[in-house]
């Protein structure tokens, strides 16, 4: 990681990424503060160590208080955050005059526009919004097969095939992610994220040996400021259990949680990896 030349706000959600971006920054002695989501983000991720606050999802305000407090001009969003209903969320004044703004259409739409509007009012209140690979370059997908399981001529086939589906589809803001197998569409991830999309999966195969392929890459309107695609072991386990072959993700717009891991379990699993 090169050496950042601002102290960084990370919003932190929930998943193993906040964690390890925390322990590189610390590792790496540099200025930064934490806005944790409560009831996202899980209390592993920070301690009495770290330069901390918790917010609610719906205390914007607040947020852009204590970034200013802390003198933080640059801003990165780290883990995940499970979309709350509206009757939820618990809005204070800037929340509020956000969602009238953005209107009701948009929320209840898919999740390209509330985050890109999301964005689009940080940067409106004069912070710069920084993507995970900038703030540590070790979770960034470089292009190629990325440890030493190759894909066959018919999951090639099949990458191709699926990454060609999910360009066509992504304009719809449906998912990131498809399942394939020679040819024949197993699924395609909506609501349920990856991982449910990959048990559900697992009944559909056509072939009872080890065969098809998890694709994943980011849609055509979707935000690189906030929302990457991602995998991290728990996608290697589950691609395993579903009988699945490899996986092939987007590289320069995607993360590997925990990558070292990751290459290691898949190729313990027998599993391909490949970026694309």
């Amino acid at each position: 990681m090169s050496k950042l030349k601002e102290k960084i706000g990370l919003i932190i959600g929930g998943g193993r990424a906040p964690k390890i971006i925390i322990d590189q920054l610390l590792k790496d002695k540099e200025d930064f503060f934490v806005i944790a989501l409560s009831g996202h983000t899980s209390p592993s991720s920070v301690n009495s160590k770290i330069n901390h606050e918790w917010v609610n999802l719906g205390q914007i305000k607040k947020t852009f208080d204590l970034l200013k407090k802390h003198n933080i001009s640059y801003v990165s969003f780290i883990g995940s955050v499970t979309r709350p209903s509206l009757s939820n969320i618990k809005p204070d004044t800037e929340a509020s005059l956000f969602l009238l703004k953005m209107g009701f259409k948009k929320f209840v739409g898919g999740d390209d526009k509330l985050l890109s509007s999301l964005m689009d009012l940080f940067e409106q209140k004069g912070f710069h919004i920084l993507p995970a690979t900038s703030i540590s370059s070790s979770m960034k997908v470089e292009k190629g097969i990325l440890g030493k399981i190759a894909p066959k001529k018919h999951e090639i086939k099949d990458i191709e095939a699926g990454a060609n589906i999910l360009d066509l589809i992504s304009s719809a803001d449906i998912g990131q992610s498809l399942i394939i197998e020679k040819g024949y569409v197993l699924g395609v991830e909506a609501a349920e994220g990856t991982q449910n999309l990959i048990k559900r999966c697992k009944s559909l195969k056509k072939e009872q040996n080890k065969c098809g392929v998890l694709v994943k890459i980011k849609k055509k309107n979707q935000d690189i400021r906030i929302d990457l695609p991602s995998i991290g072991v728990k996608t290697i386990d589950a691609v395993k259990n579903a009988g699945l072959s490899g996986i092939a993700i987007q590289s320069e717009y995607s993360i590997i949680i925990d990558k070292e891991k990751v290459i290691k379990k898949a190729n313990e699993s027998n599993i391909f990896l490949v970026g694309i």
